[in-house]
Formats: C-alpha cells, sequence, structure tokens
C-alpha cells in the first residue's frame, strides 16, 4: 500500500473538517434546546446521589423553562442557591406564594428526613424543570460523567 504525503494532508484536513462540523452541529443543537425550552441550559447533568433511585450521578436531564406558577408539589426543578456553581437537581415538595413571589420547598429522593430540606428557594433561583412524558422523567443515562469528569479536572476537587 502507498500512501502519499498528499494522500496523509487531505486525511488531515478532512477529519478537521469533520470535527469542526460536528462541533457546529452539537452546538446549534443545544442552542435551539434552549430556545425550544426557553431556558439557557437545557441539559443537566446530575452531580450527586440525591435524587436515588430516580437519577444517579452522571444522568443527563432535559430542563424546560416554566412560570412559576407551572411548579407544582412532586415535580423536579433545577436550582442554583448563590455561592454554588453547579445545579441542584430536587423534588418539590410544597409550592407557594407570598405577595408577587413564588417560593419552594425541595428534598432529594434519596434525602430522609428534614434536615436536608432546602426551605425556602426563590423562583429566582429556579432554571426549570425536569421534562417528563407520561409523568416519568426524560433520563439520558451515565453521559453525564464525561462533564463532571473535566469539571473535577480543572478544579482538582469532586463536585456535588
Amino acid at each position: 500500500m502507498n500512501i502519499t504525503k498528499e494522500r496523509v494532508k487531505k486525511e488531515i484536513v478532512e477529519t478537521v473538517v469533520y470535527g469542526i462540523l460536528g462541533m457546529l452541529i452539537a452546538l446549534s443543537f443545544y442552542w435551539a434546546l434552549k430556545f425550544a425550552l426557553h431556558t439557557s441550559t437545557p441539559m443537566i447533568a446530575v452531580i450527586s446521589y440525591s435524587m436515588v433511585p430516580t437519577f444517579t450521578r452522571g444522568d443527563v436531564l432535559i430542563v424546560r423553562g416554566v412560570p412559576p406558577s407551572e411548579i407544582k408539589e412532586g415535580d423536579i426543578i433545577v436550582f442554583y442557591p448563590p455561592g454554588i456553581n453547579y445545579p441542584i437537581v430536587h423534588r418539590v415538595t410544597r409550592a407557594w406564594k407570598e405577595g408577587n413571589r413564588y417560593y419552594y420547598s425541595t428534598r432529594g429522593d434519596a434525602n430522609i428526613g428534614t434536615l436536608v430540606v432546602e426551605r425556602k428557594i426563590p423562583y429566582e433561583w429556579v432554571e426549570g424543570k425536569v421534562v417528563c412524558i407520561k409523568g416519568k422523567p426524560i433520563v439520558i443515562p451515565r453521559i453525564g460523567y464525561v462533564k463532571i469528569v473535566v469539571m473535577e479536572a480543572i478544579t482538582g476537587k469532586r463536585i456535588g
């Protein structure tokens, strides 16, 4: 088999072009999801075990932005408390309104007792609620580990 320099160069150029096209397609898909689902983060990697058995660390969830009045007890929401750089995914245990503001209490399905309940989460922290089909959340198992491993390598510490 005779491999010429021109053939090698052509293969390298094709590989780079396909790689760039693949990234552009993935980014376009992500931006389309952001627009369609009304949220800045339409896909979330679960980073803890607090929602076992519903989700586990590394699962990826689809999230949809909703008005505050659409979040009810039993829904699973994603929120970012101040000072925490990763999303919290928990089930709403209570939803209420004070004046013009909406609030939620949440707990992870695996968290037992009241010591681990977030008691007053304002709607402003909420990114959205997990998309369900026929009452079952859409889960892409384990592919979020890629993000988790990269984030932990960059920060040098375990997240979640």
